[in-house]
């Protein structure tokens, strides 16, 4: 729901905004660039329509005496703005972009006959110089491709303007162009005859220096995103550098670990340890531990145990002869449960079982 202090929060720009807080940094840095950017451009929106809509209601007040028209196209633009403000607070970026489009057909058709009856009947030429600033806001949001052809459009529609409105008064009053100070009687009150057009200078310049703002903010937001970018791409090269690094490393010190397993056969130590195999290879517990569990997805004991196994396969096939207890005792293993658990773990089946199907002609290895 839009409360009043998210109203004067909306209208007015954010303190220190242009320098981007490390709260800012650190969501931009966390792939939040992007809803930085969006909620940017909807404050700068909201901002602008409030502007407009408080020149409106100043307009309609002072324009209280003269034509209908004049004051029904005033009205029906508090209320366009009063439901884009409502609208674009609460749908995201890429909506709001195309409900602009059709704001700015309407905003463009009010202003048209606007500026064409209020140039008809007052000497002045303000109502024309929002086609001047409507351009400038619109940089803010769209490429500049599109800019431009707003820009022929309003540039096309001043022209219609003065030369709708010198035609309308020649018809209507007779009067030509040039005349236009002597509609305009010397005792008309000061609100009738300049005060009019300074509200619509002094609002004109808001408009401009917001836009001037919020587009130097939204640039930095953008270079900020670049850089952010390129961190995170260098940061990636880094990354991917150093964990093929780690992993030549790594494979380094599997080679050491399984030549060490094959040649010195540490395992058939009962009292075989991590540390041990440490200060053998001299290589730190970590990265021992770290190795095995990256190449053979095992902890160290399993990764002892699959090799005490493989003893006990190797000699349960070469010497039939021999008892389970002398070749568990013999591969490194202290005790027939420790064994049994280790082996069936392995491979699924007892050690009797694998026994009975090697020394059995029809059993498979």
């Amino acid at each position: 729901m839009i409360t009043f202090k998210k109203i004067i929060y909306t209208f007015l720009p954010r303190k220190g905004a242009k320098n981007f807080s490390s709260q800012d940094k650190g969501a931009i840095m966390q792939n939040n660039g992007r809803l930085i950017y969006e909620n940017t451009i909807k404050e700068f929106i909201l901002g602008i329509l409030f502007l407009i809509t408080a020149n409106y209601i100043i307009g309609i007040l002072l324009y209280n005496s003269y034509p209908s028209v004049i004051k029904q196209t005033i009205f029906i633009g508090i209320v366009l703005n009063l439901i884009s403000i409502i609208v674009i607070y609460n749908i995201p970026l890429y909506y709001m972009k195309k409900l602009l489009f059709i704001y700015l057909i309407v905003l463009t058709g009010l202003l048209f006959v606007n500026s064409v009856f209020v140039m008809m009947i007052l000497p002045t030429v303000i109502p024309i110089v929002y086609y001047i600033v409507i351009p400038t806001t619109l940089y803010v949001i769209y490429p500049w491709k599109d800019v431009v052809k707003w820009s022929l459009l309003f540039l096309l529609l001043m022209l219609i303007s003065c030369i709708s409105s010198y035609l309308l008064n020649y018809h209507f009053r007779e009067m030509p162009y040039e005349n236009y100070f002597k509609y305009l009687s010397a005792d008309s009150p000061f609100h009738t005859m300049m005060l009019p057009d300074i509200i619509a200078v002094f609002f004109c310049f808001l408009v401009i220096c917001r836009s001037t703002y919020y587009l130097h903010l939204i640039h930095e937001i953008k270079v900020q995103k670049l850089i952010n970018q390129e961190t995170t791409a260098t940061d990636k090269a880094k990354k991917s550098e150093r964990l093929e690094i780690e992993d030549i490393k790594y494979e380094k010190i599997y080679r050491q670990i399984v030549e060490y397993f094959e040649s010195k056969q540490p395992y058939l130590r009962p009292d075989f340890t991590l540390v041990n195999m440490a200060n053998d290879l001299n290589i730190n517990t970590a990265y021992l531990s770290k190795v095995i569990n990256i190449k053979r997805n095992m902890n160290f004991n399993q990764f002892v145990n699959f090799y005490r196994i493989s003893k006990v396969k190797e000699m349960i096939r070469d010497n039939p002869h021999y008892t389970l207890q002398h070749i568990y005792l013999t591969s490194g293993f202290n005790s027939q449960s420790s064994f049994n658990k280790a082996f069936k773990l392995q491979e699924k089946i007892t050690p009797s079982e694998y026994a009975n199907k090697i020394n059995n002609p029809e059993g498979v290895s």
